[in-house]
């Protein structure tokens, strides 16, 4: 007893409250009102329609991701048909041009005609020429022979 009393212990003190923790423990907490309660329930109310709108919007995002990209899918196919058509058809050009070439190399003659590739096409263009046709060679000329005058045999 006598350290309870003892003024250099602190016996006589009470003990501050800590904080955090509730000075009164032993009294009970007050009963909510009907308007917190209210406002509990409208908050829970609001949420779930907030929850069911956010997966309506995530629902139609995903399905506007998923047809673009079936979109873009069809579109890198077709695009893809359309390339190898177009290299086909330029591989046949040039093959329909080389056998104009192979064969005017067998026969030892010269192309005189311009061979074009256009885009898809192979054609023969006639109205330009590679060079001039020579004209045929002339006969040597001859003279008349004349007896008045110094003629070349």
């Amino acid at each position: 007893m006598q350290a309870a009393n003892d003024p250099k212990k602190g016996g006589g003190k009470k003990e501050a409250p800590k904080k955090g923790v509730p000075a009164v423990e032993d009294e009970q907490q007050k009963e909510e009102s009907v308007y917190v309660k209210e406002m509990r329930e409208a908050i829970k109310v609001e949420k779930s329609i907030l929850r069911f709108r956010l997966v309506q919007v995530r629902n139609w995002a995903l399905l506007q991701l998923r047809s673009t990209r079936q979109a873009s899918l069809d579109l890198y196919k077709m695009l893809e048909d359309w390339i190898y058509v177009a290299q086909k058809a330029e591989m046949d050009a040039i093959e329909e041009m080389c056998v104009v070439i192979k064969d005017s190399i067998e026969e030892e003659t010269k192309i005189q005609s311009e061979l074009r590739i256009n885009f898809m096409d192979f054609t023969v263009d006639k109205g330009v020429l590679n060079y001039i046709t020579p004209p045929p060679p002339l006969h040597a000329p001859r003279e008349e022979v004349c007896g008045n005058r110094f003629t070349i045999p």
